[in-house]
C-alpha cells in the first residue's frame, strides 16, 4: 500500500511540474531590436509576442528582458556607468518604457532599477 502510495504521489508531482500556465515567461517570446550604444545611454526595444494577463506579469517578463540584455552585454558595460531605457511593444503596441542604471556607483555595481511608464490597456 505504501509504495502504491509513493507511486502516485510521484506521478502526480512529475504531472505538476509538466503543467505551466499559458501566459509563463517559458511561454512568452522577448525579442531585443534597435540597440544602439551613444556616449554612457544604451537604447533598445523590447518586444514581447504574447499579451500577458496583467501588469505584474508585464514587469517580470520586462524584467527577464533587461536581465538577458545585461548579461549579453556585461563586457561592454565593463565597469562603466551607463543608463539603460528601454522600449516596451507588446507586439506592435507600445506599452512604456523603462530604464535602469548599469553600474550606478561603487556600492551598487550592476543593475540598479530607475523607473517605468508601463500601462497594460
Amino acid at each position: 500500500m505504501k509504495k502504491l502510495l509513493l507511486s502516485m504521489m510521484l506521478l502526480l508531482a512529475l504531472f505538476l511540474v509538466a503543467c505551466t500556465p499559458e501566459n509563463s515567461l517559458e511561454n512568452s517570446q522577448i525579442t531585443v531590436e534597435d540597440v544602439t550604444f551613444s556616449g554612457n545611454i544604451f537604447e533598445a526595444s523590447l518586444i514581447i509576442e504574447k499579451a500577458p494577463e496583467s501588469l505584474d506579469l508585464l514587469k517580470e517578463l520586462v524584467t527577464s528582458g533587461v536581465h538577458m540584455v545585461y548579461n549579453e552585454y556585461k563586457l561592454e558595460f565593463g565597469q562603466k556607468s551607463y543608463t539603460l531605457l528601454f522600449k516596451v511593444f507588446v507586439g506592435d503596441i507600445e506599452v512604456g518604457d523603462i530604464a535602469y542604471r548599469v553600474n550606478s556607483n561603487i556600492e551598487n555595481p550592476g543593475l540598479s532599477y530607475v523607473g517605468d511608464t508601463l500601462e497594460l490597456d
